[in-house]
């Protein structure tokens, strides 16, 4: 039996409520810190998703914003775990 709430996954495939990226600001202007988007994950990104997965997992919902940072700050959560790749990945800026 369901409980009748969400999964992050099923609400941006809906496409149903606001996101907003919780990750570092990307070099370039790809992508700035806490914006957010109103029709799911932004397209321009494809390419960075396959790359770097755990960008992907970096947008919320705009009601988790706080949640998230609060995760992102925890050493050893999830959330920071997917920070620290996202800025791996794109240590030395996007070519």
């Amino acid at each position: 039996m369901s409980s009748g709430k969400k999964t992050t996954k099923e609400i941006v495939s809906k496409q149903e409520t606001p996101l907003i990226y919780c990750g570092p600001t990307l070099p370039g202007g790809l992508l700035r810190q806490h914006t957010v988007y109103r029709n799911g994950l932004p397209k321009h990104l494809d390419k960075y998703f396959e790359e770097c997965p755990a960008l992907r997992q970096l947008f919320v919902p705009v009601n988790q914003l706080s949640a998230t940072i609060q995760a992102v700050a925890t050493a050893g959560s999830a959330e920071s775990v997917f920070y620290a790749e996202v800025q791996k990945h794109f240590n030395g800026g996007v070519r």
